[in-house]
């Protein structure tokens, strides 16, 4: 529609940086219970033991967010979540900081995501200044640099074959689920969207329709 209209309008579309607000939600207690479960991490092998670390400073900072939501340090946590830098061209790249690439930790195929050393940094020939990356460090703990490109799939499907000995029908079908976008809301009595949160969900697809016992 807004192709078939674009002769008759302009389309504006403003962007911002940082959180006006950020709503946890729960209770502190349940932030509490993750922090215990994350601190447990380390006894499934060395990839948890680096991977807790990095998540450990970040739900302490969340159980902190409902003790002293006005605290500068509360404040400038949340306005570190996500930093970009750079852009895919000669001579240069695009990269993403801030403590949300701890949970880009692995790819959707278990494997280590790829991040960026200082030392290669420095070394590509960028345009951006290194300062400029903005590695960032929370109580002593450096997160990582990395590529957008390296953000796992948040979605994943697995085949799912349903027998149904009622109607002797089989179904082959496609399950999916993860989180698959933002569920944006009004806040206060305001007009306009101005609240989005993150949805997650699942579906089934059917792909096949077949009789039992059809495959011979």
């Amino acid at each position: 529609m807004m192709g078939t209209l674009q002769k008759y309008f302009d389309y504006n579309l403003r962007g911002g940086c940082g959180f006006p607000s950020v709503t946890l939600l729960g209770e502190r207690a349940d932030w509490e219970e993750i922090l215990r479960r994350v601190r447990k991490l380390p006894k499934y092998g060395s990839q948890p033991t680096e991977w807790s670390l990095l998540l450990i400073p970040i739900i302490k900072l969340m159980v902190e967010s409902f003790d002293q939501p006005d605290s500068q340090q509360v404040k400038d946590f949340w306005l570190r979540a996500c930093h970009s830098a750079g852009q895919d061209a000669s001579g240069d790249i695009e990269t993403m900081s801030g403590w949300i690439t701890a949970f880009c930790f692995w790819s959707e195929y278990g494997t280590r995501t790829k991040h960026y050393s200082d030392e290669g940094l420095q070394g590509g020939g960028s345009r951006v200044p290194l300062a400029d990356r903005k590695r960032l460090i929370l109580n002593n703990t450096a997160y990582l640099i990395m590529h957008p490109s390296g953000i796992p799939n948040g979605v994943v499907s697995v085949p799912v074959t349903i027998r149904d000995d009622g109607s002797k029908l089989v179904y082959e079908t496609t399950m999916v689920a993860g989180s698959v976008g933002m569920t944006a809301t009004a806040a206060g009595d305001g007009d306009g969207l101005t609240t989005v949160q993150p949805r997650s969900g699942w579906w089934m697809l059917q792909d096949a329709l077949k009789p039992v016992g059809s495959d011979g």
